[in-house]
């Protein structure tokens, strides 16, 4: 059967499928409502702040977005943005242990992602942890490759080739 062919049918199927849902569920809410609060504030610096509250929840997020990605980075130069935002993780504080010591020492969990226009990098943990996670983010945005050494960069380097050839 061709590609083409094979996705009209699984695209008919999960539509006929789709349709078979208020049947099985009723009138039930497919999610429980949210109470979120928010505020939103405007920078000098022309950065926004946006913080989402809601009560009762187990983890705090702490998410940064950047505009720019991939799309600017430079010809010949393709992955630089990656390999940045993979490098900044490597930045030292002024006790010489880097970003990522200090989020794995709070045990929080952590990720970047790099799409073609927006990096964002996220940290989660125990609410008890909001103020350090913001303050370790607020390292990362002040500087973001404080006291990073050509053996750091070399080594964010090779994983992030490594993550290229998988």
């Amino acid at each position: 059967m061709p590609s083409a062919t094979r996705i009209a049918v699984a695209i008919a199927a999960t539509v006929g499928l789709a349709g078979c849902i208020p049947r099985f569920l009723g009138n039930q809410p497919l999610a429980r409502p949210l109470d979120l609060k928010s505020e939103r504030a405007d920078l000098p610096s022309g950065a926004r702040l946006l913080i989402y509250e809601q009560p009762g929840e187990s983890q705090v997020h702490v998410s940064v977005s950047y505009l720019g990605g991939s799309a600017e980075d430079p010809v010949g130069k393709e992955g630089l943005s990656h390999l940045a935002a993979h490098t900044t993780y490597q930045a030292r504080d002024e006790s010489g242990a880097t970003l990522r010591q200090r989020l794995l020492a709070e045990s929080a969990s952590f990720w970047v992602a790099t799409d073609a226009d927006i990096t964002t990098f996220e940290s989660a943990g125990h609410p008890a942890q909001v103020a350090t996670l913001l303050a370790i983010e607020a390292d990362r945005m002040r500087e973001p490759l404080a006291r990073v050494g050509t053996a750091e960069l070399a080594a964010e380097q090779r994983i992030v080739a490594g993550e290229a050839q998988s």
